[in-house]
């Protein structure tokens, strides 16, 4: 259970109106750190792998985070995270942390990690009491949205052609810049060749 002292509501989340977050508390140790997750090959390779009590620990948290997160209304958008870690001491390097708790959120919640966005990442030493809190929680209004290759903007799913072999089954620049390629390429096109010879029919190239 998370401490008395756990907070409802995640820090630094002034002027952010959410539709939901989610709260867990784990113990916190030094092995949460990046300086201890990765071990050589054991069997000799020249390959870098989790430590078995680094995975133990990612797994441990994705499994708290799993039933949590299916019962909020998740969806394909920014999934913001807040994080604070409390530390026995000052010997270990709190921060170094969020890599596997990334990991283990995007296992959780099955959304590529580029979808994440850090509200809070703190820390305070507390002698004999290591603790790591973790929110989690995306904005009212969010819906299923993809981020155009293009211009950058993030937009509703069915602002994109759909593409049945894309991972999001819509196509990765949205309708408005297809069009507004399109039309640059013919121009192109166009200048490429004299008034008495007319360009070829068929589909653009981008070349």
């Amino acid at each position: 259970m998370p401490p008395d002292d756990l907070p409802i509501d995640p820090p630094g989340t002034a002027g952010l109106a959410l539709a939901w977050t989610v709260a867990v508390v784990l113990r916190y140790d030094a092995g949460w750190s990046k300086n201890r997750i990765w071990q050589n090959d054991p069997r000799g390779g020249h390959g870098r792998h989790l430590t078995t009590w680094a995975r133990a620990r990612r797994d441990e948290l994705a499994g708290i985070l799993r039933p949590e997160l299916a019962r909020v209304p998740l969806v394909h958008h920014r999934l913001w995270l807040w994080l604070h870690v409390s530390k026995p001491d000052h010997r270990s390097d709190a921060l170094n942390c969020l890599d596997l708790v990334a990991d283990a959120v995007q296992e959780a919640a099955g959304l590529d990690d580029r979808w994440f966005g850090l509200g809070h990442l703190g820390w305070d030493v507390r002698p004999g009491h290591g603790v790591l809190r973790l929110w989690c929680g995306q904005e009212a209004g969010a819906v299923d949205s993809n981020i155009c290759g293009r211009c950058g903007d993030i937009l509703p799913l069915h602002a994109f052609n759909r593409n049945a072999g894309a991972r999001t089954g819509r196509a990765s620049t949205c309708r408005e810049c297809s069009t507004a390629r399109r039309g640059q390429l013919a121009a192109e096109r166009r200048e490429l060749y004299d008034e008495d010879q007319p360009p070829p029919t068929g589909p653009a190239r981008p070349w």
